[in-house]
């Protein structure tokens, strides 16, 4: 005890010296501070505003000092205060991290429980795996033998194109070589624009009538030959009422896109076909008379005359006229294209699956697969 006061006693001096020396030095300071602002109030009084500037500046500056060291004050009680949360937070964390300690361990063993029971579901996705493979191998060999089936349907689709441009050249011989009758004929193609349409959109007046050769019951395939128009697949009509110089066409249904309708002033082709079988033709359209103004210079004696008027239908027959000399459709014959030869008819596709041989078969057409 003795010896520890000793101590204490020899060190206390040493600590008072260095106090009043700290003392001494900012007692100094303040006595050359003091000295300044003397001399800074002898210059004021000489330059009044230049001090008033001075000190108005020196007391902003002191605020600004006051201000800077309250906000610090402020800034360190902040963080005294943050820092005590984080040290409750830090004692939150640790009993948290106890109680996920205790909780990791209990869901390991669930853990454990569910490898046990996902491993017979590995196994069964290893065999869905083999089966997946097998399957795979399956479908290429399916694939390939799609291709050899493509490959032929590629094949019956050039030969179609072929047969129907032969098909083409000998119409086209025989037409000029057979005389037709004076009405629009099987296959015979023309242009013509929509005088006006029904309201109900399933019938139009045309510019066309017996002058043209239209006769009542005739019909038609009709084709839009606006590219943009809605609705480009073929429909039919039939001419229900035909006079001198326009006529009356009705839609028959199960042809074209529904509400889908002829337009008055578009321009259509029409291509006359054959009838329709199942569909019953008026009375009255049979036996249509012809107008008086296409009997005026009519010689009842000319064959040609008597062509020119009559129906199409099977109660006026026109006259047949003399078989020409018309030539054999041979392989040899050379006025007329090769006949290529044609497959096994149970090996083509039906005739119903094709479409019309008035159209070309699209690029890349993909028919119906062999029988």
């Amino acid at each position: 005890m003795t010896a520890c006061a000793g101590a204490a006693f020899a060190v206390v001096p040493g600590i008072v010296r260095e106090k009043e020396r700290q003392r001494d030095q900012e007692q100094a300071a303040i006595d050359a501070l003091v000295l300044q602002m003397a001399k800074d109030a002898n210059a004021s009084r000489i330059a009044i505003s230049k001090v008033l500037a001075e000190v108005r500046e020196t007391e902003d500056i002191l605020s600004a000092a006051r201000d800077a060291l309250q906000g610090r004050e402020n800034a360190l009680e902040a963080a005294k205060a943050e820092n005590e949360a984080v040290l409750e937070t830090y004692e939150e964390v640790e009993a948290e991290a106890e109680t996920l300690a205790r909780k990791d361990a209990e869901t390991q063993g669930e853990l454990d429980a569910v490898r046990a029971d996902v491993e017979p579901l590995a196994r069964k996705a290893e065999e869905l795996a083999v089966q997946r493979k097998e399957l795979e191998n399956e479908l290429a060999e399916s694939q390939k033998a799609a291709d050899v089936l493509q490959t032929r349907i590629d094949s019956l689709a050039g030969l179609r194109a072929t047969i129907i441009e032969g098909f083409g050249k000998h119409r086209e011989f025989y037409r000029k070589t057979i005389k037709t009758p004076g009405w629009i004929y099987y296959g015979d193609k023309i242009n013509v624009t929509i005088a006006n349409v029904r309201p109900s959109g399933t019938g139009a007046f045309l510019p066309l009538g017996m002058r043209e050769g239209i006769r009542s019951g005739m019909e038609f395939f009709v084709r839009r030959n606006d590219p943009a128009a809605s609705g480009k697949r073929s429909r039919r009509i039939r001419a229900t009422l035909v006079q001198e110089n326009f006529c009356f066409v009705e839609e028959m249904p199960g042809f074209g896109e529904p509400e889908r309708f002829l337009k008055k002033g578009e321009t259509i082709e029409l291509e006359r076909s054959g009838e329709t079988f199942g569909v019953e033709k008026k009375e009255d359209e049979s036996e249509q008379e012809i107008p008086p103004s296409l009997k005026g210079n009519e010689d009842p004696d000319d064959p040609a005359t008597a062509e020119s008027v009559a129906d199409d239908s099977p109660a006026s027959p026109p006259a047949e006229p003399a078989a020409p000399d018309i030539p054999p459709l041979l392989p040899g014959n050379p006025s007329l294209p090769a006949v290529p030869s044609l497959p096994a008819a149970d090996s083509l596709p039906p005739l119903d699956s094709l479409p019309p041989l008035g159209d070309s078969p699209p690029a890349g057409a993909a028919f119906p697969p062999l029988p």
